[in-house]
């Protein structure tokens, strides 16, 4: 069994607190899809991040094991936003 502790790195001025985490089995490798929840006025932030297929833990920046770069991030028009989920081509997000 594998743990780890992973600290978020962000640009100066950006702010991202993880909330929620789901598992998006739709690519390869699997990833995983992480989410803030915020109060109201404040738009919610999503990333994705890919997971390793030997060791089923994100993914390292190349021979930097302790680095992991998002695929991408999306600060939604959402407010107090859950979760979310990828399936059929679509991003399902809780509210």
């Amino acid at each position: 069994m594998y743990a780890r502790i992973y600290n978020t790195v962000l640009p100066k001025g950006t702010t991202f607190a993880p909330h929620s985490a789901s598992l998006d089995r739709n690519s390869t490798p699997p990833c995983i899809m992480i989410g803030e929840s915020t109060s109201s006025g404040k738009n919610s932030t999503f990333a994705k991040f890919k997971l390793d297929n030997d060791t089923n833990l994100l993914s390292p920046d190349s021979s930097n094991t302790t680095n992991v770069t998002a695929q991408w991030a999306w600060e939604t028009n959402i407010y107090n936003a859950e979760g979310i989920a990828f399936a059929n081509n679509y991003y399902f997000i809780t509210r």
